[in-house]
C-alpha cells in the first residue's frame, strides 16, 4: 500500500518551469494534515482510499512520514529572501 498526502495539490512553477525559490522553501512549513492509502496492486489509479479500512496501518505510515519530514526539514538549508524577489538558484 502506499500513503499519499494532499491529494490533487501541485505545485505553483515559475514561468521555466521550476518551482521559484520561495516556493521551494514553502515546502518546509506545509503542514502534514491529510493522509490517505491506497493499495496499488488492486487500485492503480488511486480511487479507493483505504485509509478507513486500516487505521493502524495508516497511523504506523503516517508517524514514519512525519519522522521523515521533520528530519529532512532539519537538515535542508534555510532560505532567505531580499525585498523585491530576488531567487536562489
Amino acid at each position: 500500500m502506499r500513503l499519499r498526502r494532499n491529494k490533487g495539490r501541485r505545485a505553483r512553477r515559475s514561468n521555466t518551469g521550476r518551482r521559484t525559490a520561495e516556493q521551494q522553501a514553502g515546502r518546509a512549513e506545509t503542514p502534514l494534515e491529510r493522509f490517505e492509502l491506497y493499495d496499488l496492486a488492486d487500485d492503480l489509479a488511486q480511487e479507493r482510499d483505504r485509509a478507513a479500512d486500516d487505521p493502524e496501518r495508516l497511523a504506523r505510515l503516517r508517524d514514519r512520514l512525519v519522522a521523515l519530514h521533520a528530519e529532512v526539514v532539519a537538515e535542508g538549508p534555510r532560505w532567505t529572501f531580499e525585498a523585491g524577489g530576488s531567487r536562489d538558484r
